[in-house]
């Protein structure tokens, strides 16, 4: 008599659009195992809003008919949801779209979900026209950048993260300098010229840093005041001058969760003597505006501007890879011309 050799059932795999109606729950369970530390680490809360959207499901299923909160695609198995890989239109790049969240539970690593799940964004991405996809990740996360880099992504810029906590400044108030101040009428396009030298050739191409970026649109202007009166923090922009010209910029805007984003540049030498009272009075301009922490953005080259930030308690948080990835055809165009 010989034995039964019994094979167990292998798992049901399915990969899918997401549908944020029934999905957010298992959604939000994969993301703080996959990013929990690192969401701790910069102050999200992406997490905390991915529940509550789960706590609305029945308004979803009619609001994403007309709307869609989230999009991207997610892997099951056994109706566990293991995979996701979300994405967005690009705020910055007409035509253009972002890829984030990219996420596989521990258990389930290993077996190429990523790379489908990926491959299957990208091809979606393709077929809709995308001009461009970008990503960021950790410089140091090995594995997700050879994932990227397999699938035709580059790396475009190098970012240090520098966050400063609101009880670490040691400062209120935003004191006279007088080299600093906002921008005068007609310096915009100095502003611009200023922010582009310091943008990343593929993306000046795609799209150049326009006023509104920096918080020098028309209608921004007006809001400000109203805006700061109410404790309000909308984004602007306050500028270092020499005796002859504009030698750096700071713009400061609300990034959610009581957090800022700091962008900054400063030409030549002048970092060391400038980026402290330039941040200072950016920071002072907010009044009695809400804010937790801010965490800045410097390009991975200017050591004197990190430097400058140290001396106000600024803290290395995490360097990132700025990826790019252009469709086929796109690359095709550009290889011609």
């Amino acid at each position: 008599m010989t034995a039964a050799v019994i094979t167990p059932p292998r798992p049901r795999s399915e990969l899918r659009r997401i549908r944020p109606a029934t999905d957010l729950p298992a959604l939000a369970d994969l993301i703080e195992t996959s990013y929990g530390p690192e969401l701790a680490l910069t102050g999200s809360n992406l997490v905390e809003r991915l529940r509550q959207y789960a706590s609305m499901a029945a308004f979803l299923g009619f609001a994403e008919r007309i709307a869609p909160l989230l999009d991207g695609f997610v892997w099951f198995e056994d109706d566990l949801l293991v995979g996701n890989v979300s994405i967005n239109r690009d705020a910055n790049i007409p035509g253009g779209w972002t890829i984030s969240n990219v996420a596989v539970l521990p258990a389930y690593r290993g077996r190429g979900i990523a790379g489908r799940l990926m491959d299957t964004a990208l091809a979606y991405l393709d077929d809709a026209s995308a001009r461009c996809v970008r990503l960021q990740v950790r410089s140091d996360n090995e594995p997700a950048v050879t994932l990227y880099r397999h699938r035709g992504f580059a790396v475009y810029e190098t970012i240090q993260e520098m966050r400063l906590a609101r009880y670490d400044l040691g400062y209120s108030g935003s004191p006279h300098h007088p080299q600093i101040g906002p921008p005068r009428l007609g310096e915009a396009k100095e502003v611009l010229q200023l922010a582009r030298q310091h943008q990343p050739d593929v993306l000046r191409e795609l799209q150049p840093i326009r006023r509104s970026d920096l918080g020098l649109g028309l209608w921004q202007r007006i809001l400000w005041l109203p805006a700061q009166a109410l404790g309000l923090t909308i984004p602007h922009t306050l500028v270092a001058r020499s005796s002859r010209s504009l030698v750096g910029y700071a713009h400061l805007e609300p990034m959610g969760s009581g957090t800022l984003g700091l962008k900054m540049h400063l030409t030549g030498d002048h970092a060391p003597q400038l980026a402290p009272p330039l941040v200072r009075a950016t920071v002072g301009k907010l009044g009695n505006a809400s804010w937790a922490q801010i965490v800045a953005e410097v390009a991975d080259q200017e050591t004197d501007l990190m430097a400058a930030l140290q001396t106000l308690g600024f803290a290395p948080l995490r360097k990132l890879y700025g990826m790019i990835w252009e469709p086929p055809r796109r690359s095709r165009r550009r290889a011609v011309s």
